[in-house]
Order: structure tokens, then C-alpha cells, then sequence
């Protein structure tokens, strides 16, 4: 077994977070020490002009062939996501090399040496580097092109120590108290409390500010925009959606992928990797599971069996889990698109399980994990992150403030406890957890397998018959309820030497079934028995001549097999 050359920086961000700088650095050497398997794309500019990258692994890179898409850091402070996706990378290229870090079976192992995985590092870089310059909240962009004249916060730093945190303010009517259990802790207040009691507000000021009135802090206030609400499918402008954008795909970022993707009809799989609640979010975004094509749920549960088993996080449906407001789905995701409008099997994947971590119980539905903890679970998240060396809590010191007056400036730093995991071991565990699960789905991937049997009928005339199978785990079509989109054709199988030919050089073979249809359901209530839909078809050609004869087989969307009979 060959052991795969592995960089510095390969090393580094399986404990740190990179800066994009670094990001560059690492995709320039994977281009160039990998010449054969990797190719570096840059597919648009984000909003300050930082190139958009993906980063496309496998055998003979330009080869189309069915594919799993991975994006990351699509929310600006949820950083983990790029260093899973690019460990991901590596392990596959140590796979190429011979080395199997992941105790893989041979099955396995063979089955992802031949696909492909367009990988996008980042989809927020300029987002994330004002995260780790500063600390300020960004949700997705920097861009704040949303004219108001209404009372908002603006994020600055106020005490003038570089960094942007929280501030207090002795209140009265104030809706805080500090934990009595954990020094610095700011906690919602009860009625059994007798103050000192606190208001809340980022550190900052206020833009439009009469005087008086001090506005309460909105999630967009000084950075309008959610990525994973300005995809095309489902869009709703504001104020049916916050953080829509002004129209789907208004920022360059979501453009980018978007343009990509529909020149790609070859993904299968598609992972939006995000930080913050430990599950894997999956589609319908509208609609309860009864809404959703039996094989497709089938597909669902069997990946569900491998997060639990692998990842231990459970997956949940965005409309039944993960509606904010009970039956309001979110609009303009990313999950959604890929899965409506691609026609590829996609989860939203929270990478962060640090409720699990720390002990405390999941919630149903699992939205309410974010905000239904008790003030006892808030001080034991807080218990558990100190142990961890993360160290969020920044003590509290007076300041200045230009329109409030004597405030505290402090309090809680998510970025490397709420909302990523702190720099050191556990960014290497949670990224080598998922990536046995990435490497499965790349073994469920359709594989298209020909077979030509040639049988003379006599005057110089032979009878071609192509047993076409896909002998992959899902159907050709991917999810059962894409088979409409334009893009999903149904496979082929062409006579290139057309004029040869005397019963016509094309037939259209239809979508094949998978292996794995049948599992976890399916439209059965017998679970061990063959179903969904036939993964072998037979075409037949009367063709002239002695010669061989060229065929080709396949679709855009599984790629093309060149055969001989």
C-alpha cells in the first residue's frame, strides 16, 4: 500500500480554520501535485471580487459521468463545513494513492475510485474572513443594498479592541440576568429573579437613531442577505421571505452555483454542508414525507441508517423538522433546488452536534433544539465548551458608547464553540465521521455496464443485442419525481455507423432502476423481495456487414459508454 503525499496545510485544516489566502494556496497544490485527478475551476467572483472555486476529483476530471456535488460555508460563521469538504478530498486522493484511511470495503473502495465530486470549498469567502477578522455576525454576504430609513443596528467595534461582541446595559425592564452558576453567562430572565437585570444589543450603533427608542437587533439588519434563501426554487421576495435578496440569484454567489450546476446534469448527490445542530436536513421543504415517491423515500431511509451508524445524528424532513413557524416552509433553499430542480438527492447537512456533545436531549421537531433550551441546559452547554479549552465566555469591561452611554462590552463568542467546533481534534473527528458516510454515497452512484452479443442471420446481416444495466444503488433518473425535468433524459443507445443500420440507428432505452429502490420500504410491505423499476433492458439492431460496429450508450446525465459488436 502506497501512502498518499499529504501538505502542510492538508494537515493543518484537519485542526484549524484556514484563511482564504491559505484556501488558495491548498486548491493550487492539489492541482498541481495531483495533475490527473483534480482540476480547480473558478465558476464566478463573489460580491468583493473573490474568486468562487470548485474543485472537481476523479479519474479523468472532464469525463462526465454521474457525480456528488459537496458546497460549504454557505452561512458565513459556519466554517467547519470547508475544512470536512477539503479533508474530504484528501482521503479520496489517498484512495487513489492506496491508502484507504477509512477501512473501506473493496466494494466500496472500487466503486469511488470511478466517480466523480465537485467539491466548493467555500460559497461565502468574503463573509467568512470578516468571521475571523473581527467576529461581527455574517450571515452570508457583507452586502448591505437594502435602503432603510428605520431605526438598525450596525455592527462596529466600540471599545476599540479589534474585535465586534455583544453589549450590555443595566435595564430595569431588561429582559437578561447574568447566571449565578456561570460567571459572564447572559440568561433570559425569570420571575423569580431580582435583577441586576440587563438589555442585550450587538456591539454597534444605531443607524437612523431618534434619541430614544433603541430598535431591537434583527438577524438582517447590516447584512440583508441569506444565501439559502435566494435560490430559484420556491423564491419569495421580502417580506414573505427574510434574507430572499431582491430576485432568485441576485448575489453572485448563488449565481455561480446555479450556472454551474445546470451546466452539470450528471449530480446525483448533492450535500450543503452547514455547522450548527447535528442532523442531516432532507427534502420535501413544502411538503410532508407522504408527498415525497415511495423509492425516493427508500433512498432517504438507507442514508439515514448511515448517518446514525457512522455519524450518530439522525435525518429529519425540512417541512415536517425544520419549518421556524410550523407549515411556513423556507423559501429559495438550496436543498430544495437541488432536489426539485436538479433532480438530485440532497440533505442540508449540520456538521456540529454539540447538544449531543454536551448531553443534553433532541427535540421534536428538531427546529426547537436552536431555541427551546432551558436556562439549566444553557449553563451546561457553557460548562461543557469550557471543558473543551473553548473559552467563550469574554469577560465583560465597561466602555463608552456614543449614543447609550456607560455599557459593558463582552459576553458570549460563538464562533469557535456555539457555532464550529474549537480548533484542534474535533475538527478532524467530525470530518472523518461524515466522510464515511460521503463515501458511500458515491458507491450509490448509477454505473452504466454494456454488454454486445452478435449473431449472424445470414446474406451478410447480423443481429446486435445490448443488455444494458445500471448496476449502481439509485435509478438513472435519481429521484423518482425528477423524471420530467428536461435535463433528466432517458438513456440511449446509438449505432454510430448509422448508414449500416437498415431498422433505424437509435433506441431509447428509458431510465434504469437501482439496487437499492426496494430497501427500507419502497412500494412493498414485504421488505426482502426485488422491486422498483427493471435495472437491465435489451435493444436489438439488424445491421450489415462483417465489421464491427460502434455504439454508444448513455445520457448527459449518467455520461456515455463506447462499446463494439
Amino acid at each position: 500500500m502506497t501512502s498518499s503525499p499529504e501538505s502542510a496545510l492538508s494537515k493543518a485544516l484537519r485542526r484549524r480554520y484556514l484563511r482564504f489566502a491559505e484556501l488558495q494556496q491548498h486548491l493550487k497544490e492539489l492541482a498541481a501535485t495531483y495533475p490527473d485527478l483534480v482540476r480547480v475551476e473558478r465558476i464566478g467572483s463573489s460580491t468583493a471580487g473573490r474568486p468562487l472555486y470548485v474543485v472537481v476529483v476523479g479519474r479523468e476530471p472532464e469525463r462526465a459521468r454521474p457525480a456528488l456535488w459537496i458546497d460549504a460555508n454557505m452561512h458565513a460563521n459556519e466554517l467547519l463545513g470547508t475544512n470536512v469538504a477539503l479533508a474530504f478530498v484528501d482521503d479520496l486522493l489517498a484512495l487513489h494513492a492506496g491508502d484507504n484511511r477509512h477501512a473501506l470495503s473493496n466494494a466500496v473502495v472500487e466503486r469511488a475510485k470511478d466517480a466523480l465530486v465537485y467539491v466548493m470549498p467555500t460559497m461565502s469567502p468574503d463573509g467568512a474572513e470578516a468571521i475571523a477578522d473581527d467576529g461581527r455576525f455574517v450571515r452570508s454576504s457583507l452586502l448591505d443594498d437594502k435602503p432603510s430609513s428605520r431605526p438598525r443596528w450596525r455592527q462596529v467595534d466600540i471599545d476599540g479592541d479589534g474585535q465586534v461582541r455583544r453589549m450590555r446595559q443595566l435595564d430595569p425592564c431588561g429582559a437578561f440576568v447574568e447566571s449565578r452558576n456561570v460567571p459572564g453567562l447572559m440568561l433570559p430572565r425569570d420571575v423569580d429573579d431580582d435583577g441586576p437585570f440587563f438589555s442585550l444589543y450587538p456591539e454597534g450603533v444605531i443607524e437612523n437613531y431618534d434619541g430614544e427608542s433603541i430598535p431591537p437587533w434583527r438577524f438582517f439588519d447590516d447584512n440583508p442577505l441569506d444565501l439559502n434563501r435566494n435560490f430559484s426554487a420556491g423564491w419569495k421576495p421580502e417580506p414573505a421571505q427574510e434574507g430572499a435578496g431582491n430576485f432568485a440569484g441576485s448575489s453572485p454567489e448563488a449565481r455561480a452555483v446555479m450556472s454551474f450546476a445546470s451546466s452539470r446534469p450528471n449530480i446525483f448527490f448533492w450535500l450543503n454542508l452547514h455547522t450548527f445542530g447535528g442532523c442531516w436536513i432532507r427534502p420535501l421543504g413544502d411538503a410532508p414525507d407522504s408527498k415525497l415517491a415511495s423509492d425516493d423515500r427508500a433512498i432517504f431511509r438507507l442514508i439515514e441508517e448511515w448517518t446514525s451508524a457512522h455519524v450518530g445524528v439522525p435525518t429529519v424532513s425540512s417541512f415536517e423538522e425544520f419549518c421556524y413557524q410550523p407549515e411556513k416552509p423556507l423559501a429559495g433553499d438550496l436543498c430544495d433546488y437541488a432536489f426539485l430542480q436538479r433532480g438530485a438527492f440532497a440533505w442540508s447537512v449540520e456538521l456540529w452536534d454539540l447538544y449531543q456533545r454536551a448531553g443534553l436531549p433532541r427535540t421534536k421537531p428538531f427546529v426547537d433544539v436552536y431555541g427551546h433550551q432551558s436556562r439549566g441546559q444553557m449553563e451546561v452547554l457553557s460548562r461543557f465548551l469550557s471543558s473543551l479549552q473553548a473559552s467563550p465566555l469574554i469577560p465583560w469591561k465597561t466602555a463608552q458608547h456614543p449614543q447609550l452611554g456607560e455599557i459593558e462590552v463582552g459576553g458570549l463568542d460563538p464562533r469557535f464553540s456555539m457555532w464550529n467546533p474549537p480548533e484542534g481534534p474535533l475538527v478532524d473527528d467530525v470530518a472523518c465521521k461524515h466522510a464515511a458516510v460521503f463515501f458511500r454515497l458515491l458507491s450509490l452512484l448509477p454505473r452504466l455496464h454494456v454488454q454486445v452479443r452478435r449473431t449472424s442471420l445470414g446474406a451478410d446481416t447480423a443481429l446486435l443485442e445490448l443488455t444494458i444495466e445500471n448496476r449502481g444503488g439509485i435509478a438513472t433518473s435519481g429521484p423518482t419525481g425528477a423524471q420530467h425535468l428536461p435535463h433528466n433524459e432517458a438513456l440511449r443507445a446509438v449505432v454510430v455507423d448509422a448508414p449500416r443500420v437498415r431498422d433505424g440507428c437509435v433506441r431509447v432505452v428509458g431510465h434504469l432502476g437501482g439496487h437499492h429502490a426496494g430497501r427500507f420500504g419502497g412500494d412493498t410491505t414485504w421488505p426482502y423481495q426485488t422491486t422498483g423499476e427493471p435495472a437491465r433492458k435489451t435493444v436489438r439492431f439488424v445491421v450489415d456487414g462483417n465489421a464491427p460496429v460502434r455504439l454508444r450508450v448513455g445520457s448527459i446525465r449518467t455520461g456515455f459508454v463506447d462499446v463494439e459488436g
